[in-house]
């Protein structure tokens, strides 16, 4: 069980009557309704509550069987949503793939090698073929070099 936010966002009793109603009409385990590409935050539900998740509040992402846990800088959260969901929904140009369970946010990468992702001190496994997506798509276009 997880202890409430403790700076919950407020929604008014008509939004959230909205959010329940669409959230009842949809498969909440797929949830491929919710679109978040040209959007700084979103909203997912877990227990009673509806939070409000801030982009660039967001670690990273991490798949445990149908579920992900969302972690970010305030605590973490667990929905039944798969993890290819998000990634199809979330912006390319902030998040990424680390390995087949880790989505992170390239923003706050503190350190990285060919095997390893830290990211507020956690180490998450790097395989070679994202390494090769995050050096060559990011890494490299911010990486400061000696003059020539």
């Amino acid at each position: 069980m997880h202890s409430a936010n403790p700076n919950p966002t407020v929604i008014d009793e008509q939004s959230l009557q909205t959010i329940d109603n669409a959230c009842s009409e949809m498969d909440i385990k797929e949830f491929e309704a919710v679109q978040i590409l040209h959007a700084s935050f979103f909203y997912i539900r877990e227990s009673n509550y509806y939070y409000k998740i801030m982009l660039e509040h967001i670690l990273y992402f991490k798949a445990v069987e149908n579920y992900t846990q969302i972690v970010t800088t305030e605590r973490t959260y667990t929905v039944l949503i798969r993890l290819i969901v998000f990634e199809k929904q979330l912006p390319p140009s902030v998040f990424m793939r680390a390995n087949r369970s880790y989505i992170v946010n390239k923003t706050k990468i503190s350190a990285i090698n060919k095997t390893e992702i830290i990211i507020d001190n956690h180490q998450i496994a790097l395989t070679r073929t994202y390494w090769e997506a995050i050096f060559n798509d990011f890494i490299n276009q911010h990486l400061i070099r000696k003059e020539p």
